[in-house]
């Protein structure tokens, strides 16, 4: 069983974006898969449905309102360790 599975999202990737559940264990990405193939049991459920899903960036979410997403230069490095799991409106 995961900790948590992200259903229905729309997984953004280096590879493109598609709409994709993701399997967390331990605090980290274990799987990602088609949309309802991970099976119906986990500690937690995250309903994503008319979201973007960032897996492994940094969180955009102080530069992130109306007018879209601004990156300042001058922001700081993310800190060392895993790297977040973000789940963005469409």
């Amino acid at each position: 069983m995961l900790d948590m599975i992200i259903r229905g999202g729309q997984v953004v990737a280096p590879e493109g974006a598609s709409d994709l559940d993701v399997g967390i264990q331990d605090g980290r990405i274990a799987v990602v898969a088609a949309p309802g193939t991970l099976g119906g049991e986990a500690g937690r459920m995250i309903d994503a449905t008319g979201m973007i899903v960032l897996p492994g960036g940094e969180s955009p979410s102080p530069n992130y309102g109306p007018g879209g997403l601004r990156l300042s230069p001058n922001r700081p490095k993310p800190p060392a360790g895993p790297l977040p799991l973000v789940v963005l409106p469409r």
